[in-house]
């Protein structure tokens, strides 16, 4: 099973994207993460990388017609060497306790502080306060995401959020991981966003920390901010390159009356019903995928739903970010009558001294009782969870 770092940029293309700078004279560098079989990170557009010292350029993040002074050097926020006690510089923790990990889904909200913070944020921003009713998360995006006030998003609290409900205190290892938290506030009209939270679990904050606020602390080694749809747009292009699946999905609509032949370069520009609308997926063969992968993303991201500390938790939690083989196993099932149902997770009973989980995906029949069920092994012993083998069918264990 290989892995690839494909990350989709907004056009619906893939490019590796990597951040540099320096910090007390080491380069700082960091690659996308890898993923398996095809699909690698959740389907978020590239930034540009992050500016040397001196460079005199602005961060990725914000309008680019906007002048932004340069943002302090790539280097660490909370040093690598921490003791991951939340990154509070503060070695409190006992060192022989293993690591708690987090692998989370949810959304990023900043807050305030404190009053001077607050304060301060209104006079870069540049609006009578008296005339403020609310500040939302697109405007601190607009603030923040300009060069010069880099230093507030320093300053401010990043609060992690599943469900409408506060869970962690989010601190930024490195200042990438908190240019990556400033855009995770990027407005996203008219479309559900998500964020995904990697990092190392610390103490309770104290109340001074977050304005009162008394949340767990995560020490983020990586965070990503990605639309649904995008998501969605990278299975589609993804799945578009396995010529023997787009002949089965051919083969099924044919059997329907549909339009299953791929089309040809001559396609006119402006499509008529059947012409090619993704990598050379006809109109009813993108539609059959997207409806399939959007099928299990919305059971998936309801099993999301949780704080992404415990190992069953992360498993699923990377399945559905990682996983491309997920979604072609779904497409492949719903051209059988079957769709996906549930997902579960229990501890291998191989494991050893590793933490392995085995997830289970449960399949039910659109016309009959029957079921299916299918797994795969998600290595979660470290920070970053794995596939330890393809998808294969289930059986009960005696």
């Amino acid at each position: 099973m290989t892995e690839n770092a494909l990350i989709p940029e907004p056009d619906g293309s893939s490019a590796a994207a990597v951040a540099t700078g320096t910090a007390g004279g080491a380069t700082v560098v960091q690659a996308p993460p890898a993923g398996p079989a095809g699909l690698a990170g959740p389907a978020i557009a590239v930034q540009a990388p992050l500016a040397p010292p001196g460079a005199g350029q602005a961060p990725p993040i914000g309008p680019t017609e906007v002048p932004r002074a340069p943002i302090p050097p790539a280097g660490a926020i909370v040093p690598a060497s921490d003791c991951a006690c939340g990154g509070t510089g503060e070695c409190t923790c006992d060192t022989a306790a293993p690591p708690a990990y987090v692998y989370a889904i949810g959304t990023v909200t900043a807050r305030f502080p404190s009053l001077n913070i607050e304060k301060e944020f209104m006079q870069a921003w540049g609006k009578n306060p008296e005339q403020v009713l609310q500040i939302s998360d697109a405007d601190k995006f607009a603030v923040l995401s300009q060069g010069q006030n880099f230093y507030l998003a320093r300053e401010m609290c990043w609060v992690f959020q599943s469900g409408d409900i506060d869970l962690y205190i989010l601190r930024p290892r490195s200042y990438i991981e908190l240019t990556d938290l400033v855009n995770a506030l990027s407005p996203t009209p008219n479309q559900v966003s998500f964020a995904l939270v990697i990092g190392t679990l610390g103490p309770i904050a104290p109340p001074s920390l977050c304005n009162g606020a008394q949340l767990p602390i995560v020490t983020c080694s990586q965070v990503f901010s990605f639309t649904g749809q995008a998501f969605i747009n990278s299975i589609t292009n993804e799945v578009a390159k396995d010529s023997a699946l787009i002949a089965m999905i051919s083969q099924h609509l044919s059997a329907q009356g549909g339009t299953g032949t791929p089309a040809t370069p001559t396609t006119p520009a402006a499509p008529a019903p059947g012409a090619a609308t993704t990598a050379g997926l006809t109109q009813q063969q993108q539609a059959l995928v997207t409806s399939a992968a959007s099928n299990a993303f919305g059971v998936l991201t309801l099993l999301s739903d949780n704080t992404g500390q415990t190992d069953e938790h992360r498993a699923i939690n990377y399945l559905t970010f990682k996983s491309l083989a997920l979604y072609t196993q779904e497409i492949q099932m719903e051209l059988n009558g079957f769709t996906l149902n549930s997902v579960s997770a229990q501890p291998d009973p191989l494991s050893g001294t590793r933490h392995i989980q085995d997830v289970i995906l449960l399949y039910a029949s659109t016309s009959t009782t029957q079921v299916q069920r299918y797994f795969t092994r998600i290595d979660v012993s470290g920070q970053f969870p794995f596939m330890v083998n393809d998808l294969a069918i289930y059986y009960d264990h005696p």
